[in-house]
């Protein structure tokens, strides 16, 4: 699976915030990770129903 997904973030997640960057769109959610490089290690504020959880991923390769 993904880097993501390794970390603990599940389909349905709401990424609220990467690193210390307030997440709005799927866009910004682009624009903050393409900034960045594999093996960055990335703090991700999520939303899980009504849990507000915090995963640590380190990124990896884009799969394709």
């Amino acid at each position: 699976g993904s880097g993501a997904a390794s970390a603990g973030v599940k389909q349905g997640d709401i990424i609220v915030k990467i690193n210390s960057t307030p997440i709005h769109s799927a866009q910004d959610v682009t624009n903050v990770i393409s900034a960045l490089k594999v093996g960055d290690k990335v703090t991700l504020d999520i939303v899980r129903g009504t849990q507000h959880l915090t995963v640590h991923v380190t990124l990896g390769r884009k799969a394709g």
